[in-house]
């Protein structure tokens, strides 16, 4: 198995929903926070002296932004539910306030302090959702408040509350309207680029073999012209025909690779099953390659045990297969590559290794992206899509496809497919 790299203590890999700027947004409102009613504490007992600030509430109130924040750094769970803990300790520093509000008998000029007080906590939060929350938590603690002391009743206290509210629920609409827009910008921004890189390295592969066609045309053409009798002997024509066919099949892959690569976006890359002898399909897959792997110069050790049936669309998987074995053949060149069928407990793995040039493991996901490959565009040829295409494709059928991997250490690819899955796949999206 991989092992995964151990990570700086301030580089946790939070949930995909708190993004690694999110992280930095809350620590910093929580050291803000507990900073700024530190603040406070002390001058309240500067400027009001003899009112009632217990000690106790005070100390829970500014313990829970620093203990948050300094957990945020040293426990991921904290790290990753921070937004959550930011508003509890927004709601302590909240329901403080009230408490000393209430706890001085209501005193008209705290109220000008309770409207400042949500107003600077409501401007902390980074979802709509938490503001919303905090929304809710403080029109229902000043309700409670209003019920408990009725002369509150009498005063602007509850209709200021509910108007900064609303004011709030206006704001956190308009951000939502605003968010969406700058989402949509990305994501149509992302396309047009991912478009225009498609474009780019489907022209440069596609002209490749195009180009070396036409040279190979034009020579021949020119001997034509010559009277060059030579031309036409059956060696020099079987290599024209053997270099044509090989270009010819370049060009259908890359064709076929582009085909599947829109039926994957637009939904429609659908499974044909059917239960077929997988050590039959292996074994095949390997004859029709076996020449290309003669002149790779790379001995290949086959072990497949026998017998192994699934229920698989088989000319997907012939399509991963296949990818699979070219890929060994075209990055550990001259080197062993074995092949390993077997069965395990309730699943069948199909294991493919090298000995070439192999993956660094910071590159083990990236290759399985859309365009990627573990190597500059000028060294392997390529879309850069079999990878992608062969991931779906084995995810389709509830399996895995994984890579195991070091720099110059050669790869192994491992597909793992379950012996019973239901009739109907998921579909690529």
């Amino acid at each position: 198995m991989v092992q995964s790299q151990e990570l700086p203590m301030d580089s946790f890999q939070t949930s995909q929903t708190l993004e690694k700027g999110q992280l930095k947004f809350y620590r910093f409102v929580l050291f803000l926070a507990g900073s700024f009613y530190l603040f406070w504490w002390f001058t309240v007992e500067y400027v009001l002296p003899g009112s009632f600030n217990p000690f106790a509430s005070r100390a829970l109130a500014v313990s829970c932004c620093f203990l948050t924040l300094l957990g945020s750094f040293y426990f991921k769970k904290v790290a990753d539910n921070i937004g959550v803990l930011c508003l509890v300790s927004i709601g302590v520093i909240t329901l403080h306030y009230f408490y000393l509000f209430h706890g001085n008998k209501s005193d008209m000029n705290w109220i000008v302090g309770s409207y400042i007080t949500v107003i600077a906590a409501g401007a902390c939060f980074h979802t709509v959702n938490l503001l919303r929350a905090y929304c809710v938590f403080v029109l229902a603690l000043s309700v409670v408040l209003a019920v408990i002391d009725r002369s509150l009743l009498s005063t602007v206290f509850l209709p200021g509350i509910i108007t900064i509210l609303l004011f709030f629920e206006k704001s956190s609409t308009e951000r939502t309207k605003s968010e969406k827009n700058r989402i949509l910008y990305e994501a149509t921004k992302e396309s047009l680029r991912i478009r225009d890189e498609f474009i780019s390295i489907a022209a440069h592969e596609l002209k490749t073999p195009l180009t070396s066609m036409k040279i190979r045309i034009e020579t021949v053409k020119m001997s034509a012209e010559t009277g060059d009798s030579g031309a036409y002997m059956s060696k020099k024509m079987e290599k024209f025909v053997e270099h044509s066919e090989h270009q010819v099949d370049r060009l259908i892959s890359l064709v076929d690779n582009m085909l599947d690569i829109s039926k994957i976006s637009l939904g429609k890359f659908g499974l044909d099953k059917k239960e077929i002898n997988f050590s039959i399909l292996i074994e095949k897959i390997f004859q029709s390659l076996s020449d290309s792997f003669e002149r790779a110069r790379c001995q290949v050790q086959l072990q497949i045990e026998p017998g192994l049936s699934i229920n698989v669309d088989s000319a997907k998987i012939e399509q991963v297969v296949t990818n699979l074995m070219i890929n060994a053949m075209k990055y550990g060149k001259g080197k062993p590559v074995s092949i390993h069928l077997n069965q395990v407990d309730q699943e069948i793995r199909l294991s493919i290794r090298d000995h070439g040039i192999g993956i660094s493991k910071v590159d083990h996901e990236r290759i399985f992206e859309k365009f990627e490959r573990a190597f500059p565009v000028n060294h392997i040829s390529g879309l850069g899509l079999g990878l992608y295409i062969s991931k779906k494709i084995v995810e389709d059928h509830q399996g895995s496809l994984r890579v195991e991997s070091e720099l110059g250490q050669g790869a192994c690819f491992t597909v793992t497919l379950p012996i019973r899955i239901g009739d109907q796949g998921r579909s690529l999206i």
